[in-house]
């Protein structure tokens, strides 16, 4: 069922500013390559429309999803970005002189992007969770483990910047988890 408080509450000047800037790229792709003789770059800016297109319809389906669904299901989400991280040492693809791809049928993606996601809904959970106990440095000890592990896992593939990215996730996220002065909580 849909819920009218979603168009009220969404921020539809955000979107304009995040299509907008799609639509420049768009046009900018075009514009580089509309001369060129190779038909492949010629329309290099049709796969870039397809690409915001299903960029649209994944942002309108997210907003559908509530975030205690999200909540409920944080740890599994995790559990199989880190599954699919390992996976990519056993049946992963080449791509680029790296070794980060899994390719499923005729589609390929890198775990290491759902490793992020996964590892924001990790802690926002988690913290939540173990709100009463954020003060003792024990608390913060299978998160700093968990993050270890993604990071060792990236870094195999080689992706350095990943890896980093994560790191600076697991920094963050203890600050972002203080208590705030009303009830926050996912519950």
């Amino acid at each position: 069922m849909f819920d009218r408080r979603l168009a009220t509450h969404f921020d539809w000047w955000f979107t304009a500013t995040i299509l907008g800037m799609a639509f420049l790229g768009i046009l900018t792709i075009y514009s580089a390559n509309a001369l060129v003789v190779s038909a492949f770059r010629r329309t290099l800016y049709l796969r870039q429309v397809t690409w915001v297109g299903i960029g649209i319809v994944t942002m309108f389906a997210a907003c559908l999803v509530s975030y205690r669904t999200l909540a409920r299901f944080a740890y599994v989400i995790f559990g199989i970005s880190l599954v699919a991280l390992v996976l990519v040492l056993l049946i992963g693809k080449v791509g680029l002189g790296a070794h980060r791809w899994i390719r499923i049928g005729g589609f390929a993606f890198q775990p290491s992007e759902f490793a992020k996601l996964g590892l924001v809904l990790f802690f926002a959970r988690y913290f939540d969770d173990h709100r009463e106990t954020l003060h003792e440095p024990r608390t913060m000890l299978l998160p700093a483990a968990l993050t270890g592990l993604c990071m060792l896992l990236v870094l195999k593939q080689p992706d350095l910047g990943t890896a980093l990215l994560l790191a600076f996730i697991c920094c963050l996220s203890p600050s972002a988890a203080q208590p705030w002065p009303h009830s926050c909580g996912w519950s």
